[in-house]
């Protein structure tokens, strides 16, 4: 990779999809493995908690017994504590995959998900403290929710990526979205419907069974499948948008040493040069990605050749600068200008 360059909204929605689905294999596993156990054990809980209800055969009422409302109150308890340490590994995970289409390693699943334990309680502090604030912003006004979904949007792989703490990764993400607010709100709340629309899709075909009430049993079953597909196939996208526009931001900000993020991540700079940036079209073979307008200096070097204007093609609608005209050819007799040698000073006449 010649250089990461700033991409564009369709950029970055293009990057996501094709790390998606160039990892889809690796990101699905990633997310299952530690969620599906979790929502089975959810939803045994809450077939538990249906049937601690008991209704009194004379008045009719409901009524609960006690050792069955403890426990039921701490399965959920666990419950909760459960889900947000897969949901926290979950997202680890996908993030180191997806970190290896800019740096060029694949890590599988396995590689994944021990990366993400060895950075759980970072995840889940920084996942408590970002909840806090979202809280807080509920509570100032109802639309205080959109503040912290900016400024904190991509705290999340600076956290993974750069080694930071949960607070120093908050602060890293306002730094990094200071200046573009509103651009980094819209993308967010864009890959917000988006992973809406996902879960509808995969959620409604199974969602139309509940409507012939085909028992608390089945019903049950069915809210987990509708709940497994939803999150295994949203997470991996959602991490990815996330990632790219984490690049995206640090490429407009700062310059991205890819070497050094490669470090972090425990792997080296592959032999042959980084991977092309994901969502940056490809400009023709040799060619880097530059800046809109940006065209090579005459004379470039094309791989595999030599220094010459033998240069690769360049993207579509290019054109070369035209050569520099050529020198006008030398004068063969007299013209313009033409003349013989000036005189020299008249010499005095020799001695009779």
């Amino acid at each position: 990779m010649e250089g990461l360059r700033p991409l564009s909204l369709g950029e970055l929605l293009d990057a996501s999809f094709r790390i998606y689905r160039s990892r889809a294999r690796t990101l699905l596993l990633a997310v299952a493995v530690p969620v599906v156990p979790v929502l089975v054990f959810s939803s045994l809980v809450s077939l538990s908690a249906q049937t601690s209800l008991t209704v009194d055969s004379t008045t009719g009422v409901p009524t609960l017994d006690g050792g069955d409302l403890a426990l039921t109150a701490a399965g959920f308890l666990v419950t909760v504590v459960a889900s947000l340490v897969a949901t926290a590994i979950a997202t680890a995970a996908c993030f180191r995959s997806i970190s290896g289409a800019y740096v060029g390693d694949d890590p599988d699943w396995r590689e994944s998900l021990r990366f993400a334990v060895s950075r759980l309680w970072s995840v889940i502090g920084l996942s408590l403290l970002t909840g806090l604030a979202t809280v807080a912003g509920v509570l100032v006004c109802l639309v205080g929710i959109l503040y912290p979904m900016a400024i904190f949007a991509v705290a999340v792989p600076a956290l993974l990526m750069e080694g930071l703490g949960p607070a120093s990764s908050m602060g890293r993400s306002r730094d990094l979205v200071r200046g573009s607010g509103w651009r980094v709100l819209g993308i967010v709340l864009l890959g917000t419907l988006l992973a809406f629309a996902f879960q509808a899709v995969v959620s409604i075909p199974l969602g139309v069974l509940l409507l012939v009430d085909p028992g608390p049993v089945v019903s049950q079953v069915i809210t987990v499948l509708v709940q497994v597909l939803a999150t295994v196939v949203v997470t991996p996208f959602s991490a990815a948008l996330t990632m790219a526009l984490y690049v995206d931001l640090r490429v407009r900000k700062e310059g991205f040493d890819l070497v050094l993020w490669a470090q972090r991540l425990g792997t080296s700079a592959p032999a042959g040069g980084f991977p092309a940036q994901p969502g940056a079209p490809a400009l023709g073979p040799g060619w880097g990605p530059g800046p809109a307008g940006w065209v090579p200096a005459p004379g470039a070097y094309e791989p595999g050749g030599s220094w010459g204007p033998t240069a690769p093609p360049g993207p579509p609608g290019w054109a070369p600068p035209p050569p520099p005209p050529p020198p006008p050819p030398p004068a063969s007799g007299p013209g313009p200008g033409w003349g013989p040698p000036p005189a020299g000073p008249p010499s005095s006449p020799p001695d009779a």
